[in-house]
């Protein structure tokens, strides 16, 4: 999806997790380091070599932190985790000088990704077919969390919503995932993509819906 040259709202100001702390860990917490191993590669300049195993459930665990499954296909999405996208953090902030993207985060470019989350839709839009999946909670203005580049994804539906789907406040989403940074003046305004997207919902918000999106 095309970016606008004024920042989107996931561009705002939010609070990033603290470098070197690992995802839903308490203040302070040293992470595992990540490989020191680094490759290059034709899209992302130098890219953070992953440590990569399958487990006996069929599963890929990446760095022995983060668990993937699937091949990527549109027959079998990967399926991946919010801590798996926050962790890009760790070694990508460009305001803080760190330009490398982790392998575990790259290999998702332009495969087919599922993933659960919060959804919020733009209020005044001539056709749905736009939203943001989130991590936390956000009605787009003042209840919830607003989101930062890595714990949101920019997504366009395959379809428009319709009907109640417009309402929906959390989902699955399922679709072609992009890793795409959007960097102005060195600040991170937007990370990740999902194109041809399909939503599943799982609950609506409540009340008003006029009073829950963008």
């Amino acid at each position: 999806m095309e970016r606008p040259d004024s920042p989107p709202p996931v561009a705002a100001l939010a609070p990033l997790a603290a470098p070197g702390t690992a995802p839903g860990a308490a203040p302070g917490a040293a992470a595992d380091a990540p490989p020191e191993e680094v490759i290059p590669s034709e899209k992302f300049k130098e890219v953070v070599k992953a440590r990569v195993r399958k487990t006996d459930d069929g599963w890929l665990l990446f760095d022995e932190r983060f668990p993937v499954r699937g091949t990527g296909t549109r027959e079998d999405p990967y399926e991946v985790s919010w801590d798996l996208l926050v962790s890009a953090s760790e070694t990508y902030q460009p305001r803080m000088g760190k330009l490398r993207l982790p392998e575990r985060i790259t290999m998702l470019d332009g495969k087919q990704v599922r993933i659960t989350g919060y959804v919020a839709f733009p209020i005044m839009a001539a056709a749905n077919d736009e939203m943001l999946s989130m991590r936390n909670m956000w009605d787009g203005c003042c209840i919830g969390v607003p989101p930062t580049p890595y714990d949101a994804i920019e997504v366009r539906l395959a379809q428009a919503a319709t009907g109640r789907d417009r309402f929906t406040s959390f989902g699955t989403i399922e679709g072609k995932f992009v890793v795409d940074p959007y960097v102005k003046g060195n600040w991170l305004l937007g990370l990740y993509l999902m194109e041809g997207a399909t939503l599943s919902k799982v609950r609506e918000t409540q009340g008003d819906p006029a009073r829950h999106g963008m």
